[in-house]
């Protein structure tokens, strides 16, 4: 053994160059092309209350238009676990993203959605969020898939009557370990309305303060389910469905928004939420977010 290896061995194995890391520090920096595998290897084991991921919600919206190619670009860039978009289905057919069941908010267009062939809607600028327009148009799913495909992990909300269509297209593109769906359907309830692609399907099930225990028991109970999407009145509450989530094993995602009523989007409100097991934080803020979770030694 030269000198110097000498030198590093006494240093590493008897720990003078410094205090152990503390719980849920990153000792071994992940490389950006690796990324979306470890948020994957993450996703498949129970969470450990170690590492808290990261969900930007309608994509990096601050910096690009909401549910756009940019925005989910933008979060891949930023090496975010997540990306939560909107999804719609034209009068043709076909699957977009787009949070509202119009046009004319978040495009230089009008009308309904499921009243506009796609031919047109492809076509329409997106606008910022100060309104202006931008260079962005309205994506399809099958675009948004293309640009996540082993980048970046989507989370698909506004969808749930479109599940089979999803499933479909999704597993298509191979990217069925990629993709969560959500909705409120008890867990017989959702097996029923989808018999052929529940199995398939990442599916991550709201539950709010009105949920019954039974609906509650109904996902805990399911050896299939990873997620559940426990709302801010039921986080609230602290009352024993909530314990019997919080300690059920499945990852909880979490979106203290600006339009809830749990708050603010910001550093005390996600504090508060890792302190009741949340493991996933919806976010309209996802750099600021990020960066306080690297200082509580929480994410890459």
């Amino acid at each position: 053994m030269t000198l110097l290896n000498l030198a590093i061995w006494v240093l590493t194995s008897c720990g003078t160059t410094g205090a152990d890391p503390q719980p849920g520090t990153m000792t071994d920096p992940v490389e950006p092309t690796d990324y979306h595998q470890f948020v994957l290897d993450k996703l498949a084991d129970p969470p450990d209350g170690s590492y808290v991921m990261i969900m930007a919600h309608r994509g990096d919206w601050k910096n690009a238009p909401e549910n756009s190619l940019k925005g989910i670009e933008n979060c891949i860039a930023l090496m975010l676990d997540m990306t939560e978009v909107d999804v719609r289905r034209t009068r043709d057919g076909v699957l977009i993203l787009m949070h509202d069941e119009t046009l004319d908010r978040t495009t230089e267009g009008a009308g309904l959605v499921s009243a506009t062939d796609w031919s047109v809607i492809k076509n329409l600028r997106l606008r910022n969020a100060d309104g202006s327009l931008s260079s962005e148009t309205v994506p399809s799913l099958e675009e948004a898939l293309a640009v996540a495909k082993n980048k970046m992990v989507l989370f698909l909300d506004k969808a749930y009557t479109l599940h089979n269509e999803i499933h479909d297209l999704v597993a298509r593109h191979g990217m069925l370990k990629q993709v969560i769906v959500e909705g409120i359907a008890d867990w017989q309830r959702y097996q029923s309305d989808y018999p052929d692609v529940w199995q398939d399907l990442n599916f991550a099930a709201r539950i709010g303060a009105g949920q019954s225990m039974a609906y509650i028991e109904s996902h805990i109970s399911n050896p299939d389910g990873r997620f559940l999407f426990p709302s801010c009145n039921l986080l609230l509450t602290q009352d024993a469905k909530y314990e019997r989530v919080k300690h059920s094993g499945h990852w909880l995602l979490f979106a203290p928004l600006n339009f809830t009523n749990c708050s603010e989007d910001f550093e005390q409100n996600w504090t508060w939420a890792i302190n009741q097991g949340i493991d996933v934080i919806i976010t309209d803020k996802p750099r600021e977010l990020l960066t306080h979770l690297k200082s509580q030694g929480k994410h890459q």
